[in-house]
């Protein structure tokens, strides 16, 4: 018969111990994988070829299941455009991929070799100590893993926001923390959406706090959701936010309450704004006001109406003066 492999004879004479996989054929036309560990031994003029021979499917199907974790894991962070890393605490190497550098704008040749000085001199100044202060926690089993977002250093001086999570892989006998792995992701246009939010937020609550007017916004159930200062002085309280979760049952104003839960309910059962139309109010020194009042129904971003916006002047004064004339 033909020798399938040709050199195997010399480099078993050259190594006197060689070890290979092939595949057996049964009986039946079946395959399967074989580890051969073959052995030269000479006794006078000839030469021997011991050798054991061993099934190895149950091997070798869990290698090719392991490559196929790696192969999913590898898959997973490539399409989730993450950067990794591997923290060893006790000697500050970190082991990092090409996406975690890229973050930055670098090349891993030019971070090389990264180690936690690296991290301490990418890391914002004002963050450093709070991430150090959250991986402490999770090293102590406070926290189930780490989180925190920061602000790392670009290679052109900008400041990029990132989003580290990890968790302690393994601990040394004593419980210390011996391999650190986590993900790095660039959240940099989503913080920026939040300040701008943020600003949005802050403009418009100096609007509602500016205007010469009462302003105040419920639920379709009648309970208050917020209103600006000079609703809340209106109705006795200090800030705006005692207000939350009241309704016009519990104010000053209690008599008038139906009267204004019927307007409530108007504006949000036909989804038309009332504007302008005047009614009474009872103050919380017990005098009685005139107000003009306009609400309008509060939609969601489907349309569908959860409250209502109101506002009102106190027009008591040019009220009497109609009156007298």
């Amino acid at each position: 018969t033909t020798d399938i492999r040709p050199d195997f004879r010399q480099r078993l004479k050259e190594n006197t111990q060689l070890v290979i996989e092939s595949i057996h054929r049964t009986k039946d036309g079946a395959t399967y994988p074989v580890e051969i560990r073959s052995n030269c031994l000479n006794f006078g003029e000839h030469v021997y070829n011991c050798a054991f021979v061993q099934d190895i499917t149950q091997r070798k199907q869990a290698e090719q299941e392991m490559l196929q974790r790696n192969r999913r894991l590898s898959d997973i962070i490539e399409g989730t455009n993450v950067g990794t890393w591997e923290w060893n605490p006790a000697t500050g190497e970190i082991l990092i991929n090409e996406r975690w550098a890229e973050l930055l704008r670098y090349q891993m040749s030019e971070l090389a070799p990264v180690t936690i000085e690296t991290w301490n001199l990418l890391v914002h100044p004002e963050d450093l100590a709070r991430s150090y202060a959250i991986f402490e926690q999770h090293f102590a089993g406070e926290l189930p893993y780490y989180e925190c977002e920061l602000r790392m250093r670009h290679k052109k001086h900008q400041w990029v926001w990132i989003l580290d999570r990890g968790r302690v892989a393994s601990r040394t006998p004593e419980g210390a923390p011996l391999l650190v792995s986590g993900t790095h992701l660039d959240i940099t246009v989503r913080k920026q959406m939040e300040q701008q939010l943020l600003e949005s937020h802050r403009m418009l609550r100096d609007v509602i706090e500016t205007i010469p007017v009462r302003v105040f916004w419920k639920d379709i159930e009648g309970r208050f959701l917020g209103c600006n200062q000079l609703f809340a002085q209106d109705a006795g309280r200090s800030t705006p936010e005692s207000l939350i979760g009241d309704d016009d049952f519990s104010m000053a104003w209690a008599d008038q309450a139906a009267l204004y839960r019927a307007d409530d309910r108007a504006v949000i059962d036909s989804g038309q704004a009332k504007i302008h139309f005047e009614e009474p109010q009872t103050t919380v020194d017990g005098r009685q006001i005139w107000l003009r009042t306009s609400k309008v129904p509060l939609r969601n971003t489907e349309g569908r109406i959860y409250g209502i916006l109101g506002s009102y002047e106190d027009i008591t004064e040019s009220k009497l003066a109609q009156e007298a004339l």
